[in-house]
């Protein structure tokens, strides 16, 4: 792994580890990536949804993404979604949408908020 990816997933890591659980849940109401969310706002939340939709086009069902989100959340029941994310990161299992190396769990509740903000 290159040098600046991995200064780079670090930081990430840290980041995610450092913010209160409140902020990490699944649990909000309207769907929205907290974490992301609390770092870069509505707005470049809301563009990261779209450049993944328009990445990933076979993913534009609220259905479909929900689905997925729900898979992967299952797969670790008892732990927060900060812990699933972290373990993407460690894992690999990232993505890289308008610059930011996302978790394919940030990247996927990005695309459902972004759908849920046009109705």
């Amino acid at each position: 792994m290159e040098r600046r990816r991995f200064v780079i997933l670090a930081l990430a890591g840290s980041a995610a580890a450092s913010l209160p659980l409140s902020q990490c849940g699944s649990g909000s109401s309207d769907n929205r990536p907290d974490l992301l969310y609390s770092l870069i706002g509505k707005s470049k939340t809301i563009q990261i949804g779209k450049a993944y939709i328009d990445r990933f086009p076979s993913e534009a069902d609220p259905k479909k993404l929900t689905a997925l989100i729900s898979a992967t959340l299952n797969e670790q029941p008892d732990s927060p979604v900060n812990v699933r994310i972290q373990n993407e990161f460690r894992n690999g299992n990232v993505v890289i949408i308008n610059g930011w190396i996302l978790s394919v769990t940030e990247a996927r509740q990005s695309a459902l908020y972004y759908l849920n903000s046009l109705s």
